[in-house]
């Protein structure tokens, strides 16, 4: 289901950008979503690492990974498929098979990344955080020039009525301009927003609503990949995968429990201790 959003969402911001980007970036924006689409089409087709009995023994061996002996012990066998688990492997429950340094499943692509897709998924990654930057700062210069034509229009707008007779309407929130010149009266109406920037920025959005909406998506987009790169590259800082650094999480929050419990019994232990020798005395 993610894939067809993955998609719809780089079709729509293709459509737009060859819409309303300028010639230059038209051509730039359409390279870029090629290069991201076949790289996510590659990745799709790219094999994760899966370990089957003619796999086995090259995922397993000796110059592969070692067993720390916390997360990972040797001689275990999947109970699900029957296959030896190398160290670092785990069995997928969304593909159905053990993929050797197993890191995550991928929803927007749909397989599992792991030890012969890794470095791909974060070119991917990379890839598509370069797009949506671009995209995003694109856009926000194309609206940046729509709001200095509207500056540009208000005070044009502003000039020709102090060279003529001026007539304010009072409507809350508009300026009725009626000008007179010659000898007739034409009535101009323009509007001018005085609430504040937050209204004046949806009334830009509103004029140009495919870059206002390619502006939200793609910083919203670019931003997660910026937190999600910070993510991986801490983890490749420290040769972890995903599924290490929530394992040793988790088996760190379960020994702090221990700990703490094991304080708990201890200060009643001393407590009734020190209960029982009074109630000799």
């Amino acid at each position: 289901m993610l894939q067809l959003a993955y998609v719809a969402l780089m079709s729509a911001a293709l459509v737009v950008s060859q819409l309303e980007f300028p010639e230059v970036h038209k051509l730039a924006h359409r390279f870029l979503s090629m290069l991201c689409i076949s790289l996510w089409v590659l990745l799709w087709h790219r094999d994760p690492g899966i370990i089957n009995h003619s796999s086995v023994n090259i995922f397993g061996g000796s110059h592969y990974y070692d067993y720390d002996f916390v997360l990972y012990h040797p001689k275990r066998v999947c109970r699900t498929t029957g296959i030896f688990k190398p160290a670092r492997s785990k069995f997928c429950k969304e593909t159905g098979e053990n993929v050797a340094r197993f890191d995550h499943y991928c929803p927007w692509v749909g397989v599992a990344i792991g030890e012969m897709n890794y470095a791909l998924y974060l070119v991917v990654l990379f890839s598509h955080w370069v797009i949506s930057l671009y995209s995003a700062l694109l856009s926000s210069a194309c609206l940046t020039s729509s709001v200095v034509e509207l500056r540009e229009l208000l005070t044009r707008v502003k000039f020709l009525s102090n060279q003529q007779n001026v007539d304010w309407g009072s409507t809350p929130g508009n300026h009725a301009l009626h000008l007179s010149g010659g000898g007739h009266d034409d009535r101009f109406v323009a509007e001018e927003n005085v609430v504040g920037w937050l209204e004046f920025a949806l009334r830009i959005f509103a004029m140009q609503p495919k870059l206002g909406a390619l502006l939200v998506v793609a910083s919203a987009v670019a931003l997660m990949l910026t937190g999600l790169l910070a993510f991986h590259a801490h983890l490749v800082w420290h040769g972890m995968t995903t599924n290490e650094f929530h394992k040793l999480r988790d088996a760190r929050r379960f020994h702090a429990a221990l700990e703490y419990a094991a304080a708990e019994v201890r200060t009643e232990f001393v407590a009734l201790s020190l209960l029982s020798k009074e109630r000799c005395q």
